[in-house]
């Protein structure tokens, strides 16, 4: 909340805002806070917040199941990553707010479900879907930095799944879609 209200105030990303003395939560990336200013912009309050993260909520919880689709555990992951987002931290202090924890954590699940939906193939890497869930998971890098370790995991998981033939071009897709996202 504090930090979209500062973009939309003042319409710039690149001052600091300190809201918090014990943290350096003035360094984090603003992925989502973008989203929240944009919706303050629009309607001059902040309407638009919970349902954003409705939205993201919503994305967690399909991309759960894409997750569990191709082991036949498509409830299991769904109720795994609902019980998650209700978790005592998530619903007793960020209900109908702006804070970014569902997003990071919608873009990294979305990044594992395209990921295990891929079919790879023995000679050919898909190129094209190596880079968009590499795209969610920068994304999630940008919107939260506590994603940065279970990130640098599945980048180290592509890398080593690809194969020896396809490693360099893997990780210039991954690292490149990261770097775009992020």
């Amino acid at each position: 909340g504090p930090f979209a209200a500062r973009i939309a105030e003042t319409g710039s990303l690149w001052g600091l805002h300190f809201t918090d003395p014990l943290y350096l939560n003035w360094f984090y990336p603003q992925n989502s806070e973008l989203l929240h200013a944009d919706g303050l912009l629009l309607f001059g309050n902040d309407f638009l917040s919970p349902l954003i993260n409705l939205g993201w909520l919503g994305l967690a919880l399909l991309a759960a199941w894409c997750v569990g689709r191709p082991y036949g555990a498509s409830a299991a992951t769904v109720a795994a990553v609902a019980a998650l987002m209700s978790a005592d931290l998530l619903s007793s202090r960020q209900p109908g707010n702006a804070n970014n924890d569902v997003v990071a954590i919608a873009l990294f699940v979305s990044s594992v479900a395209i990921l295990l939906n891929t079919r790879w193939l023995p000679r050919a890497l898909p190129v094209g879907a190596l880079a968009v869930a590499g795209l969610a998971a920068g994304l999630s890098l940008g919107t939260k930095l506590t994603v940065v370790p279970p990130v640098l995991a599945l980048s180290a998981g592509v890398i080593v799944i690809a194969g020896a033939g396809e490693r360099i071009r893997a990780a210039a897709v991954w690292i490149g879609a990261l770097v775009v996202g992020g």
